[in-house]
């Protein structure tokens, strides 16, 4: 009789042992992993769009994909096409695993068609105060992108750019929209005599602060 209780002892035993086994195994077991395909967002028509004040905006929109497939996509800011100014429009889409992929437009308002046979504005700049550089080009006739419109901001010591748009339509009378910075809002009004810019500049989420900034053309 004993000899069968330790029998039947031993083969509980094995049994818990092999029970215990099982599900160490079930529990370390490694479940397949699924792939994830990132979305992917192009846009329709151009990066950059340029229409006079009054005109028609047309959205165009983008393509979003999820391996191939579309998906939804959202759209952040929207357009004033009855007041001039810089609009920026932030497209985004996001996968089933909540990734997100986006690209964005600048759609820029002009106050107004330009002059034919007025002044181009483009070039080469130093600020009168620094001699900090900005170069100035052409988008289309009467709207430029500057380089730095500021001319005084520094990060680590180093020279930081401030970019922004100009508006100079005749030749002389100088806007500049309000354009997104790392400070907030700048924008500003001046003049060109053609050798010089003078702009009064306003960062305006700075108290604002304003300063009067001469660059001479190179």
């Amino acid at each position: 009789m004993k000899r069968i209780n330790k029998l039947n002892r031993i083969t509980l035993l094995l049994i818990i042992t092999l029970v215990t086994m099982l599900v160490s195994c079930n529990k370390n077991k490694v479940e397949p992993s699924k792939p994830t395909y990132l979305p992917v967002v192009h846009l329709i028509g151009q990066e950059l769009v340029v229409i006079l004040k009054d005109s028609t905006y047309k959205e165009e929109g983008v393509v979003a994909t999820e391996n191939g497939a579309n998906i939804d996509y959202t759209i952040s800011g929207s357009v004033d096409n009855l007041t001039p100014g810089v609009y920026i429009l932030d497209y985004s889409a996001e996968n089933v695993d909540g990734y997100s992929a986006s690209v964005s437009r600048t759609v820029i308002v002009m106050p107004e068609a330009f002059i034919s046979g007025s002044a181009d504005i483009s070039g080469n700049y130093k600020l009168a105060s620094n001699s900090r550089p900005s170069n100035v080009t052409k988008v289309v006739d009467g709207v430029y992108k500057m380089s730095d419109g500021w001319g005084t901001a520094t990060s680590g010591g180093n020279p930081s750019p401030i970019p922004c748009y100009l508006f100079c339509t005749d030749g002389i009378n100088i806007i500049m929209p309000n354009y997104p910075t790392p400070f907030g809002g700048m924008e500003g009004v001046g003049t060109f005599t053609g050798t010089k810019m003078t702009i009064t500049t306003t960062l305006v989420d700075q108290g604002p602060l304003t300063r009067v900034r001469t660059w001479n053309k190179q």
